[in-house]
């Protein structure tokens, strides 16, 4: 006879039972760290660039895509110069990240989190990549909430299933897969 009043693990349980130090792929305000992307470094490259010629750099790309952070980090290493908003003398756009990339920042993700072991199982990752279409905002979201469903079922890897539940949970997934 099971017991009802059995109370469910807390996040912080998840957290001990994975190994962890912190939520994976959660917003991180007092980290100045960013996912090194070809297109993240060409633009944080480009604004160091316009701030040394004095000119102001207008950085574009989809909602979700790195702008915010790629700039907080950016402004967190400037030591002089911050009023750069006279004139704009160069334009950055953010990509998506590329579908190589995507298995690279979900480790980078949850090695920040304290884990240096690859949770992902390939088909979950390319799960990911096809759901999020190499969007970072929808990406963390997708795989936090798939890491919680297989912390939930004691999973201590992350499989297509559990995909398939962040895909049902999160709405900015423009998911083009079918629900088992």
């Amino acid at each position: 006879m099971s017991n009802t009043n059995t109370k469910a693990p807390t996040l912080e349980e998840h957290l001990r039972a994975w190994g962890l130090r912190g939520a994976p792929f959660a917003p991180d305000e007092k980290s100045s760290a960013i996912f090194p992307a070809d297109s993240h470094r060409g633009a944080h490259d480009l604004l160091d660039s316009t701030a040394a010629l004095r000119g102001v750099m207008l950085l574009t790309g989809a909602p979700g895509s790195g702008k915010s952070t790629l700039l907080k980090t950016w402004m967190r290493g400037l030591s002089v110069q911050r009023a750069l908003f006279t004139r704009i003398s160069a334009t950055a756009a953010l990509d998506p990240l590329a579908r190589q990339d995507i298995a690279l920042y979900l480790n980078w993700q949850v090695s920040r989190a304290g884990l240096e072991r690859d949770i992902f199982e390939p088909a979950a990752v390319d799960l990911l990549a096809e759901a999020s279409q190499g969007n970072p905002r929808t990406l963390n979201l997708l795989a936090q909430a798939a890491w919680l469903a297989a912390a939930r079922s004691t999973a201590t890897t992350i499989h297509p299933e559990h995909i398939h539940s962040a895909l049902r949970q999160v709405p900015a997934a423009s998911a083009k897969t079918t629900n088992p």
